[in-house]
């Protein structure tokens, strides 16, 4: 199955934006988040990342499908794997659609623990420091932007959503008429979210 760049959906949406309103990584984040929830089957690519968290929070890569692992790093100038202290993983009902099953792997006596947003933000007991994170990741172009099955359905999809949270911020303004566009692009992003999971795609 082709691969396109999620910034194809993006010029889309900025044509049809008001350039006041526009913010491009705002917008990709929305787009790229619609498309995890998705959850198609596109061939997955293994990653690392250090992250570095500020006042105990991080966010995770945008391309992001699975976590792996999650370890603290305790001494960001001289890095090195045997000085990885592992991370443990709390109880939410969402990460087990996001964590494979070595994040749940037993931690005897873990001092530090986690655990991840919707939205994608890792919340620790760590104020600050570096986490390195292991993941499954869409494919990316070679800017790093997150690539996604060139599928109208998929494209579509992804372009409701971003107008659904568009005009959800704009109802929780009292905006005229926003409630309106906010259920319509609910809608659509509903139908046609269902109707890509029927493409044929590829395994992971």
């Amino acid at each position: 199955m082709k691969h396109i760049s999620i910034k194809s959906v993006l010029a889309q949406i900025a044509l049809v934006l008001d350039d006041r309103y526009w913010n491009e990584t705002a917008v990709l984040e929305h787009a790229s988040r619609a498309y995890r929830q998705m959850n198609l089957e596109s061939k997955l690519e293994q990653k690392v990342a250090a992250l570095e968290v500020f006042n105990h929070k991080v966010t995770l890569p945008s391309s992001l499908k699975y976590i792996v692992q999650v370890g603290y790093i305790s001494d960001n100038d001289t890095f090195s794997y045997d000085k990885l202290t592992p991370l443990k993983i709390t109880s939410n009902a969402f990460h087990s659609s996001i964590c494979l099953d070595s994040c749940f792997a037993t931690c005897t006596n873990c001092k530090y623990e986690y655990s991840i947003s919707s939205s994608g933000i890792i919340t620790t007991n760590i104020k600050e420091g570096k986490l390195l994170v292991s993941y499954l990741s869409y494919p990316e172009d070679e800017d790093g932007t997150p690539m996604i099955i060139d599928d109208e359905n998929v494209k579509e999809a992804l372009i409701h959503y971003v107008f659904y949270r568009y005009w959800m911020q704009k109802d929780l303004m009292k905006e005229e008429g926003a409630s309106q566009r906010m259920i319509f692009h609910l809608g659509m992003w509903n139908t046609l979210s269902k109707k890509a999971l029927n493409a044929n795609l590829p395994d992971i």
